[in-house]
């Protein structure tokens, strides 16, 4: 015992220096790879815990892509983790709890690995094949993903130790703690059920083979299966899988043969020479393994270590892939009904299979070869190498509005709706705010959801002109849409998250939510990245009064309505350029005269810039000042003479057309 105490205390120390970026700023960072989900996988604990508080099914949701109801049991939902997140999460909070999830796959993965080879070599070597099979480049890759369905790989080698506890000493107990060992891999991903195969039932077709007691550990097997399926059938997932209609094309759409390529290991993997970052075997890896095939052969010995080679032989073929319909995967794709599209995770039983031949075959006594020997993998994996983190920002107003109440909807801009294999937008990340304010949103991810669901954003004019805002001329229908789904939903606030954004769609969507009725005045987080806008059937909060609006400074997003370019430097001052047309929210009250002054210049030439029912002349030649007076609005319509693009002027290749420049403006009561 004391032995294990101290190699899992090695691995973890090794899983603490590849993730050292992330344990550092445990609390206030998240793994930050490009397709990191650490969002969804935050909310899927989360909507348990809710769930079952509320008394109501975990499985079927509409508390993220809403309006529709998802079945969660296509979802990655992963509940063997959901103990833990009811024990840990309260005192260090979601954030650490991820991140220490993810650290606490490696050195699981690795001591698990150790005790698995020490059947078949020395500690020495059990350590090596311990370390490569947990910090292999796919496995650190996708802990940068956040994806802790694929990393928790424990199950493989668990799994094959408790079997070969039940061939040496079968016992009852035994099998039925194999049955739900076997339910504990299908409650962290479903494709273990592609996995084991290769590993567990080749295995142990093979122990029971060469057996003398074959019908026991048949019987024994037995067992297993029909605990596995008695829990599958009565808890889950059977129950939740039988409303789907899984085969239809029409409601899950099956992954495209381009689809699996992207996905596929490439061949020059399989001999160190390939560079993509994830779906790559390093270059002393593949020297170990080839190495032990060679060593193997020149033995000239053929026993039960062969297994393990020729169980890998059909997982690395699977995990290339099919680069064309006559490739093992297409005819795996096709009896999935193209349901599986990640032919690359197939290196995960591969490189179990070929870590324990080739544990087999070498014999090394020395401990400090051994650790020489894990440093230099790591190094050529690459886990050395900064872990790739994306910091978390934590806003106030979303904790007010899970001390609330009522029951509404939230928006988020821009729109982001995604499954597994496609979506539209980039607020997806948006769905990580939802355990905090606890309302229904629009946006999110889930792994699988019915292609009709996600039709209903994309057929959408509404949605997805907030996913991809342009100018065009649909704002009529627009507009009506969301005025619906406002008072529908309902929509209880609409948040604008500018690191989203692109400045083009900063301007727009922003401007455009500025320019919508029903809203109480904007508020700003003090970052300033984020804007949000409360319903009035929500009540507003009491209004401030206005009298500077400083435009190009940042704070200028709370009244910049349609119509305005981006904050630059203008002659010298931070400012925006308008177009022909251009509009800010004011909040004026209606009761009062008030006197604006504008710090205005004009593009080229002099221009008319029309307020209300007043003209005046903006000049062309440095900043001035303008004041006219006008009557308490809401909106602040600004109306030029004309607009001209500096590119059709000779002037650059600004295609924009602009018109007056404004630096800020004034706003000054009249009278009482």
């Amino acid at each position: 015992m004391k032995r294990f105490a101290v190699i899992f205390s090695l691995y973890t120390l090794f899983g603490v220096i590849t993730l050292w970026a992330l344990i550092s700023q445990i609390t206030t960072v998240v793994p930050g790879g490009p397709g990191t989900d650490y969002q969804h996988f935050i909310w899927n604990y989360w909507w348990l815990e809710h769930a079952l508080k509320a008394g109501i099914s975990p499985w079927f949701t509409d508390y993220v892509l809403y309006p529709n109801v998802h079945n969660l049991s296509i979802h990655t939902t992963t509940p063997i983790w959901f103990p833990l997140w009811l024990i840990i999460e309260p005192f260090i909070g979601r954030v650490a709890w991820i991140n220490l999830i993810v650290l606490m796959c490696f050195p699981l993965n690795a001591t698990a690995m150790f005790y698995w080879l020490r059947g078949y070599c020395r500690d020495v070597v059990a350590f090596i094949g311990g370390t490569i099979f947990a910090f292999h480049p796919y496995i650190v890759w996708s802990a940068a993903d956040t994806h802790i369905n694929v990393i928790a790989l424990w199950w493989l080698p668990l799994t094959a130790i408790l079997w070969r506890s039940i061939t040496q000493v079968p016992r009852w107990w035994k099998s039925i703690m194999m049955g739900l060992v076997l339910w504990a891999c299908i409650l962290t991903d479903f494709q273990y059920a592609l996995f084991l195969p290769f590993t567990l039932g080749i295995y142990g077709i093979w122990s029971v083979f060469e057996s003398r007691q074959r019908l026991r550990l048949l019987i024994h097997g037995a067992v297993a299966v029909v605990i596995l399926g008695g829990v599958m059938l009565v808890i889950y997932p059977l129950p939740q899988l039988a409303s789907l209609e899984t085969s239809n094309p029409y409601v899950f759409p099956p992954a495209s043969l381009d689809s699996i390529r992207d996905w596929a290991f490439p061949l020059e993997a399989l001999v160190g020479l390939s560079d993509a970052p994830k779906r790559t075997l390093g270059v002393i890896l593949p020297i170990l393994l080839w190495g032990s095939v060679l060593l193997y052969t020149w033995q000239r010995k053929i026993d039960q270590r062969l297994v393990w080679f020729i169980a890998a032989i059909p997982a690395i073929w699977l995990m290339l892939g099919a680069q064309n319909d006559r490739m093992p995967y297409w005819y795996l794709h096709e009896a999935l009904n193209g349901q599986y599209r990640t032919p690359e995770r197939f290196i995960i039983p591969a490189i179990f299979c070929m870590i324990t031949f080739a544990a087999s075959v070498y014999k090394l006594r020395q401990w400090w070869i051994a650790g020489l020997i894990s440093l230099v993998v790591l190094i050529d994996f690459g886990t050395l190498k900064p872990f790739p983190v994306q910091h978390i920002r934590d806003y106030p107003i979303y904790h007010t509005i899970g001390a609330e109440d009522a029951d509404y909807v939230i928006m988020d801009l821009p729109v982001g709706v995604h499954y597994g294999w496609t979506g539209m937008g980039d607020g997806r990340y948006s769905q990580f705010y939802a355990p905090v304010h606890q309302k229904r949103v629009i946006n999110g991810f889930l792994a699988r959801m019915r292609f009709p669901d996600y039709a209903y954003y994309t057929d959408s004019e509404l949605f997805t002109w907030l996913a991809y805002p342009a100018n065009d001329e649909r704002q009529t229908d627009i507009v009506d849409e969301f005025n619906r789904i406002v008072n529908d939903y309902p929509i209880g606030y609409v948040f604008a998250h500018r690191y989203w954004m692109s400045t083009d769609q900063q301007n727009l969507l922003i401007g455009w939510m500025n320019m919508r009725d029903g809203f109480c005045p904007p508020q700003m987080a003090d970052d300033t990245e984020l804007i949000w806008w409360r319903h009035e059937r929500l009540e507003c909060p009491p209004a401030s009064s206005v009298e500077t609006i400083d435009i190009g400074h940042p704070t200028d997003w709370l009244f910049i309505g349609t119509g305005w370019s981006w904050q630059e430097d203008i002659g010298g001052v931070s400012a925006r350029w308008a177009g022909e047309t251009a509009a800010l929210r004011v909040d004026l009250s209606p009761d009062h005269q008030y006197e604006v002054t504008l710090s205005a210049l004009a593009f080229d030439h002099p221009r008319a810039l029309t307020i209300g029912n007043q003209t005046i002349i903006v000049e062309s030649q440095g900043w001035q000042n303008y004041t006219v007076t006008i009557p308490g609005v809401k909106w602040l319509i600004l109306q030029h003479e004309s607009a001209d693009s500096p590119v059709e002027l000779g002037l650059s290749g600004d295609t924009r057309a602009l018109s007056i420049a404004y630096d800020y403006i004034i706003l000054r009561q009249v009278g009482d």
